[in-house]
């Protein structure tokens, strides 16, 4: 089964992401990601990798909107707090 170039750049930064949390011998390897023209498409698979990782983390049944929402709310608080 082939995936979309949009579900491939969003396991790649879900994978980074996680790869965060992990040791450095039990990370992950993979692909570069290539720039290509607009951004939006990047920007929308970090937000989709972002927002499958919050959910697994949290268990947390939020929708996309409201995974937004909550982002939102921490920029506030941070632009706040500075």
């Amino acid at each position: 089964m082939k995936i979309s170039k949009m579900d491939q750049k969003t396991l790649v930064f879900y994978t980074n992401l996680c790869n965060a949390y992990k040791d450095e011998e039990e990370r992950e390897e993979t692909g570069k990601l290539e720039m290509e023209g607009s951004l939006t498409e990047d920007m929308t698979a970090l937000l989709m990798a972002a927002y499958v990782l919050f959910r697994r983390l949290t268990g947390s049944e939020e929708d996309l909107i409201g995974f937004t929402h909550i982002l939102n709310r921490l920029a506030v608080q941070y632009c706040a707090e500075k």
